[in-house]
């Protein structure tokens, strides 16, 4: 990337101030306002994006998810210390194409400690121009968002920029060509220091003013972050307004900073393991966390580090800290282990602190629960698994196991933070896995580590059990490549049958060729109901995109070919132990609608039929249900919880029900349900952290209120960030 200096400085500083109009759904001379496109050069609009892709998944996410957002837990260089910053992954999804020359993306970051910001790296989508500078982030817009999160203030909504007083000169940048990873480095006027306290850094902005219309920066989805975001966005679209770009995606931007010098040379905890709620009652829990020193780490003496854990907020205990995976200078992953006999509902809060220059900090606060089957005696596991907002509204799958009179557990691995064996191998026979962009199956032999432990879908299967997986971008969620290749001792391999696929196939102009009609085999009761009739996918039902994979078998045996293009989209696969059925596509989009608006399912019925049926599946039946005896407000599920809860109450006779909640002052937050006549019978409504406004209230403790004719009752429950 050739670059220069130029000194525009009053002119670029009164661009910096332009602000992005509009709503995020105007058009332009017949052009839609933004423009994404995702890893493989594929294009979409805004529009398009919202319906289909808004949550397309991330690669490279294990279950066991390092808690810090702005750090990656490894050095850039060990050599000379400099570490990265980063709201993203490595694989950009989409790219922003605000149309008009000076628009001016500001991308805010917090250091782990006051540093030195030495190289910044931005992946394009095309080439161009582009004036590039470091600021301060501004009073006015800290005042509103401390750490610079700007996904609840709409494009264009504030009159105030966030870019405060610059660090450095803004500087031209010509971009040769687009990047799809981070070799392109950022000339943005030279390394400067932030400061603040020692663990209260300052927030920092680099500023990217396009010089011209078609400059496009790529960018990353932010469905697996809660949708948070720290693009903000101004512009000649924004009548000089600012906002966020989007609360789908974040600027593909990375910054790579250097700790030097006392006082904060001593520690910084880099990140630390999100531990996934888990029907284990008996410790070791094992907890990794990434120390980096500049001056490197003593790994013997290590008293001023400390682990810390409390059960239910009580009995606060100490870990030792163990050397896991470190250099020769110290740095690198430490673990504490949380030990002891544990009960069902027990929450286990964990955090470090540690003494640095004379100063002491604490790390964030995570915790986990202790939990135990609703239905104990089911033969099936079902397991929602980075699934689509969408699917898990309609509970097709859910819906029509109850329909078929069957039992089953229920586990949503993104409000359980992932799923460990205890929960896979509790006792049930048969699994059954849907989502879009699956994280917690691997696919290859070196997803499993220490420090991304094994979730135990291996163990299920040599224990001679079945599982179902059915998600079109299971290879897509773990970062494999265009045409995989797999080999003994990959899961993909070893247990599926596969020796290879072509990950979401598209054309010469990146649209997929991936079929929407599906021949069965005839193998087994799976696929016979579609020998003569073919299975059609509907994915306007959802508003999703087709991006189903070939799959290549090696001692997997067909089941589902397309009706176009003869590849093979279906596979089962045994050893005469095990059983394993595969699905390339969203078969849940095997739906169509009634010209009522209703939506039926009997292609996505007959398809789950046959998977039970092959299964073979035993167990209890769905009882009739008991009727509540009294009014009861019910503990809130997860306590506490981020990013959602569930409450759920009960209703013995037809009444007016209220559900409301308050804020530690008493004062109204939002309600819930406002004097809805409900039947008898148990019911549980969300909440997911928002007010009445929709903006994301402050963690703390809040208070959700039932009230119903003369009952009245009180709960607590805690909300984290």
């Amino acid at each position: 990337m050739k670059r220069q200096s130029f000194s525009f400085f009053l002119m670029v500083l009164g661009i910096a101030t332009l602000v992005y109009a509009g709503d995020e759904q105007t058009t332009r001379a017949g052009r839609p306002t933004e423009y994404f496109i995702d890893s493989r050069g594929r294009e979409f609009s805004a529009e398009q994006v919202k319906a289909q892709f808004s949550t397309r998944p991330r690669a490279n996410r294990p279950a066991a998810k390092s808690i810090s957002t702005r750090e990656i837990p490894e050095p850039a260089r060990q050599d000379d210390y400099l570490w990265t910053l980063t709201h993203v992954d490595d694989n950009a999804e989409y790219y922003l194409g605000s149309g008009d020359s000076l628009d001016t993306f500001a991308v805010v970051f917090t250091p782990a400690a006051p540093c030195i910001v030495k190289e910044v790296y931005v992946q394009w989508y095309t080439g161009g121009n582009i004036v590039a500078y470091a600021a301060h982030y501004s009073d006015s817009a800290r005042a509103i968002s401390p750490d610079g999160e700007c996904s609840d203030i709409a494009r264009g909504a504030i009159d105030f920029s966030p870019i405060g007083e610059p660090y450095t000169a803004p500087t031209l940048n010509h971009i040769d060509q687009e990047s799809a990873d981070w070799s392109d480095s950022l000339d943005f006027g030279g390394e400067f220091e932030v400061g603040g306290d020692l663990y209260n850094p300052d927030p920092f902005v680099i500023v990217l003013i396009k010089q011209d219309s078609q400059t496009y920066p790529r960018a990353d989805g932010t469905d697996d972050q809660d949708s948070l975001t720290y693009t903000w966005f101004g512009g000649p679209w924004t009548a000089h307004q600012w906002g966020r770009y989007s609360d789908q995606t974040d600027l593909s931007m990375l910054v790579k900073v250097t700790y030097p010098g006392p006082p904060w040379d001593e520690y910084v905890i880099q990140s630390m393991t999100q531990l996934p709620n888990t029907y284990r009652q008996t410790g070791p829990f094992s907890v990794y966390f990434d120390i980096f020193g500049s001056n490197g780490i003593d790994p013997d003496s290590l008293g001023n580090i400390r682990s810390h854990w409390t059960i239910n907020g009580q009995n606060e205990q100490l870990g030792d800290i163990i050397p896991e995976a470190i250099g020769a200078d110290g740095n690198g992953f430490y673990r504490s282990d949380i030990n002891g006999e544990f009960s069902p509902n027990d929450v286990i809060e964990y955090w470090i602190t540690w003494e640095s220059g004379g100063l002491s900090s604490e790390s964030a606060h995570l915790w986990f629960e202790i939990k135990q089957p609703t239905n104990p005696y089911a033969d099936i596991l079902l397991i929602a698994d980075d699934a689509y907002q969408k699917q898990l509204d309609a509970n097709l799958y859910g819906q029509t196991l109850s329909d078929m009179g069957l039992v089953y557990e229920f586990w949503d691995t993104q409000v359980e933070r992932g799923i460990d064996s205890s929960v896979v191998n509790y006792g049930w026979r048969n699994i059954i896995i849907f989502g879009w962009g699956n994280e917690t199956l691997p696919v290859l032999s070196n997803e499993i580590s220490e420090m991304d432990p094994n979730p135990g879908y291996d163990l299920f299967l040599d224990n001679g059990n079945r599982l179902a997986l059915i998600d079109q971008d299971w290879l897509f969620g773990h970062g494999q490549d265009e045409e995989p290749v797999f080999g003994p001792g990959d899961f993909a391999y070893d247990y599926f049958g596969l020796t290879g696929a072509v990950n979401d196939p598209v054309d010469g102009n990146n649209i997929s060729t991936a079929d929407t009609l599906f021949f069965g085999a005839g193998v087994t009761a799976i696929d016979s109901s579609f020998v003569n009739s073919p299975l059609y996918l509907n994915h306007t039902i959802y508003g999703t995109t087709n991006w189903a994979d070939y799959l290549t078998p090696g001692t997997a045996t067909p089941i589902f070919t397309g009706a176009n293009d003869d590849h093979c989209y279906g596979v089962i696969n045994t050893d005469g132990n095990f059983h394993t059925m595969y699905l390339s596509f969203m078969a849940d989009a095997a739906v169509d609608t009634l010209p009522d608006g209703t939506m039926v399912n009997p292609q996505f019925t007959q398809l789950l039929n046959g998977i039970i049926n092959w299964f073979d599946v035993v167990g209890p039946t769905t009882p009739e249900p008991i009727q509540p005896t009294a009014f009861n407000l019910l503990p809130n599920y997860p306590n506490p919880f981020n990013p959602s809860t569930q409450i759920e109450f009960t209703v013995p006779q037809i009444e007016a029900v209220s559900i409301t909640v308050y804020n530690l002052n008493g004062q109204q937050v939002t309600q819930l349900v406002h004097n809805r006549e409900y039947q008898p019978g148990t019911y549980s409504v969300p909440w997911n952290g928002r007010d009445a406004t929709g903006k994301s209230v402050a963690a703390g403790t809040y208070f959700y209120k039932m009230e119903a004719g003369d009952f009245s009752q009180t709960r607590k429950m805690v909300y984290l960030k």
